[in-house]
């Protein structure tokens, strides 16, 4: 099924040891990815750290954009999973408390959208700003609200 949902199509193994070398490697990335999300999501995380694993000097100075291109294709890719296995995402899909979460991703998603990247600005400028950092935490309560 996996390879069903990353090729579309048959598996482009041929040799078994090839299709078991792939799955360690994903296996291993996804173990990090795992580790990564559970130290960038709790409330007491550093704003500065997120669980996008896509790291600025990975890019070339003079060229921001890519950074940004790598960027909303990790958060499609996110959403993307969250609508092919929805039972593991049970029912925070559908919580009001992280439907502004939900939002952010969404519009950065695609933002290619005007109306996307209008609503990406407002959301930035909200107090506190939602931002996609903000986004892939805990929900959390502003003392004084």
């Amino acid at each position: 099924m996996l390879l069903n949902v990353l090729w579309n199509s048959p598996s482009p193994f041929t040799v078994e040891e090839e299709a078991q070398e792939f799955f360690d490697l994903l296996q291993n990335y996804w173990n990090d990815v795992a580790r990564l999300i559970a130290t960038t999501v709790a409330i007491d995380a550093d704003p500065a750290i997120t669980c996008i694993d896509i790291e600025q000097e990975d890019f070339a100075e003079d060229q921001p954009m890519d950074m940004m291109f790598a960027m909303r294709q990790w958060v499609s890719g996110f959403m993307r999973a969250t609508e092919i296995w929805l039972m593991a995402w049970g029912t925070s899909l559908d919580r009001p408390d992280l439907r502004p979460h939900w939002e952010v991703l969404a519009c950065f998603a695609k933002i290619e959208e005007p109306e996307n990247l209008a609503r990406m600005n407002q959301m930035t400028a909200e107090n506190p700003p939602r931002t996609i950092a903000r986004a892939l935490r805990e929900p959390f309560t502003i003392p004084g609200e």
